[in-house]
């Protein structure tokens, strides 16, 4: 249930994504594009729920560093959120963060 939670998520991220506004706005975009590319990648099987099927047949690395480096790059991750302050962004940007944090929190 939580993979498919996640994968729902991931997949509302990236179809909302898209702004045609400039500055913060832009970047926000730029900002969740890349947390769902490095997500899919860390966490293949999520991206094979989500219907990537070129991550068929791979995983993400279970050892101890390598989920060290996923928590290390979540809280960097959410640090970066909180840069983009809320007055920066539209309603639906705003949205877009609280899921990004609720992804963030899940893992």
């Amino acid at each position: 249930m939580k993979k498919y939670f996640i994968s729902t998520i991931i997949i509302f991220l990236a179809l909302t994504s898209c702004n045609n506004n400039e500055n913060e706005q832009d970047k926000w975009g730029k900002f969740v594009d890349n947390f769902i590319a490095e997500y899919l990648d860390m966490n293949p099987t999520s991206a094979v729920e989500a219907g990537l099927h070129e991550y068929d047949g791979t995983f993400g690395d279970l050892s101890a560093s390598g989920i060290k480096k996923q928590i290390d790059w979540l809280h960097k991750k959410r640090a970066g959120a909180q840069n983009f302050e809320a007055k920066s962004l539209d309603n639906k940007q705003r949205f877009e963060r609280e899921q990004l944090y609720a992804v963030i929190d899940k893992n």
